[in-house]
């Protein structure tokens, strides 16, 4: 993961100072670069290095992001609990520009977009692992 990844994810509230230290942590067991003088962690006049604009015009952190926010929210969408597609849609128009192209891929399609039903369920919660996998590949 890169640096830029760290401070997006940090900037919008998705890693705190100890999950930044776990993953500062790992990175020296394996013998990465020390992230917390480059992150800043514990120091805001670090962290504010970049402003918000710099940082949210990152499209590769901002993707990375949101595959992940997707990849969770799925397993509760699995589990039958919440309207994937409405939530799906506020997600991904609130993410920008990584957003508009993930609803263009994963927004239901013919009979899907008019009945939401079980199997369209199914089909949906499958383009998201799909476009999530792709990440990891």
């Amino acid at each position: 993961m890169r640096i830029e990844d760290l401070q997006f994810g940090r900037r919008i509230g998705l890693l705190d100072d100890c999950q930044l230290g776990r993953i500062a942590q790992e990175r020296e067991r394996r013998g990465s670069a020390p992230i917390g003088e480059i992150v800043g962690i514990g120091s805001e006049e670090a962290v504010g290095r970049l402003d918000d604009e710099v940082l949210l015009a990152d499209e590769t952190a901002a993707d990375l992001w949101l595959r992940v926010v997707l990849r969770l929210a799925e397993r509760r969408w699995r589990a039958g609990v919440g309207d994937p597609v409405a939530e799906t849609e506020e997600l991904v128009g609130a993410w920008g520009a990584s957003g508009r192209d993930a609803w263009g891929r994963l927004r239901p399609r013919g009979i899907d977009s008019l009945f939401f039903g079980g199997a369209a369920r199914r089909r949906f919660l499958a383009r998201i692992r799909a476009y999530v996998a792709e990440a990891s590949r």
